[in-house]
């Protein structure tokens, strides 16, 4: 029964040695100054490996860019190209965030190389607004919702007919609403397309490099 007991206090303290020796024979000189690095992904060959493949993965495919262009026919040719364009604008913005850690630096050069005409693009529909807002303030309309008529009476009927007179008025003619509409209309929905395309475009960057999207 002694030895048993023995034994097994015996067995506990050598499971407590080799845990500690483990733990310890990574902080010897042949593994460096700080041995949490054998854990560290950034010192971790096999993470190391796999962050390369994956990089390669997205290099590999915008290599491929000239064979799928060439395979490419009406719309999807267009995408093609523009999805290249869009892939070089982030690579860009990449390298230049490793470049630069001060984030408000980074953003103020964003700001000035990207920014600034991007936002004009995408504001460039608001000038649609320009005619109703000059409308409202001024007091005027469009030519079909006039309410300055006149009423007067008709010779023949011998009953009071309402008559637009415009002269009293400052109004805008149909066409020019119509013209307006469709000016505001059509640059508003190709500014909003445009932003789902690059959110897009940019969903497809990020899997492509994380390995998880298929080369095609």
């Amino acid at each position: 029964m002694f030895n048993i007991r023995s034994q097994r206090l015996l067995a506990k303290h050598e499971n407590k040695y080799e845990l500690k020796r483990t733990t310890l024979q990574y902080r010897g000189p042949e593994y460096g100054e700080n041995y949490n690095k054998v854990n560290d992904k950034k010192y971790n060959p096999a993470y190391t490996n796999l962050r390369i493949d994956r990089s390669n993965n997205l290099e590999a495919y915008k290599k491929n860019y000239n064979r799928r262009y060439a395979t490419k026919k009406g719309l999807e040719k267009l995408d093609c190209y523009y999805e290249n364009k869009v892939f070089d604008n982030f690579g860009k913005l990449e390298k230049l965030a490793e470049k630069i850690n001060n984030k408000k630096a980074l953003k103020r050069i964003i700001y000035k190389k990207y920014g600034l005409k991007r936002i004009l693009i995408f504001l460039f529909p608001l000038l649609g607004l320009i005619i109703p807002v000059y409308l409202m303030v001024n007091d005027r309309h469009f030519v079909f919702n006039c309410d300055k008529s006149q009423t007067r009476m008709s010779s023949t009927l011998n009953t009071t007919v309402r008559v637009i007179n415009h002269k009293a008025c400052g109004h805008i003619e149909f066409p020019s609403y119509i013209l307006n509409a469709i000016f505001f209309c059509g640059f508003l929905l190709i500014s909003l397309s445009a932003l789902f395309y690059i959110y897009k475009k940019h969903v497809k960057y990020e899997s492509l490099k994380a390995g998880k999207c298929k080369l095609n």
